[in-house]
């Protein structure tokens, strides 16, 4: 069972192997084993269908609970999301989006301030993003074809926030109608703590009403 003040999810975790579908108010957690030499526990998050790693834990010489992880990374599990920052890449989920934008190693104020962390005297990688690409998308299943999402999309279509490009829609069929992944770019760099936290629900609720929207009459 993983307890780890460390890591404080607002729940305990059972490890026994496999452990899917384990609900949370920010997604569906599981546990897997570890890939690699050394075995242990990977826990991931399943956030409408993006899966992120949240956790690895290994079974080394100090036992499980022990990181195998090489690089150094920060996870913090809040009440409605998480955060996650490694290589370089800062992470927000919730139940039904994903944000991602670079932030480098170097940023340690946002670090500190975001993680609620004191990094005094603790070596960061100094990782370069410029290629990540700031990105907002948002995950809904709707039971329609992928045509008909596409029209229903097309009639839905806004104006583009001052803040990001319009939406771009990834369409995929599966078992009983669609899943639906809608992504805008920012249009500026995001700020190394973030776009604010009203910002982005805000730009979570303008992509996702469209989608909640679908096959609506």
């Amino acid at each position: 069972m993983l307890a780890d003040a460390g890591f404080p999810l607002p729940f305990l975790v059972p490890l026994q192997l496999p452990s899917k579908e384990i609900p949370s108010s920010f997604g569906t957690l599981s546990v897997e084993s570890g890939e690699g030499e050394g075995g242990g526990f990977r826990v991931t998050c399943d956030a409408r269908g993006e899966v992120a790693e949240l956790l690895r834990l290994g079974a080394g010489e100090g036992g499980v609970g022990a990181c195998a992880a090489a690089a150094a990374f920060a996870t913090r599990v809040l009440d409605d999301r998480v955060l996650h920052w490694a290589g370089g890449v800062m992470t927000i989920l919730d139940a039904w989006s994903v944000l991602r934008y670079p932030l480098a190693g170097t940023e340690r104020a946002a670090l500190e301030s975001l993680f609620a962390l004191n990094l005094e005297g603790v070596e960061l990688p100094a990782v370069p993003a410029a290629d990540v690409v700031p990105v907002l998308t948002v995950f809904h299943a709707v039971p329609l074809s992928p045509e008909e999402v596409h029209l229903g999309l097309a009639r839905a279509e806004r104006p583009a926030s001052d803040l990001v490009a319009p939406p771009e829609a990834f369409i995929e069929a599966v078992p009983g109608g669609s899943r639906v992944a809608r992504s805008a770019r920012f249009l500026s760099p995001v700020p190394a703590v973030g776009p604010g936290e009203s910002v982005r629900k805000t730009l979570v609720f303008h992509l996702a009403m469209d989608l909640l929207g679908l096959g609506a009459a």
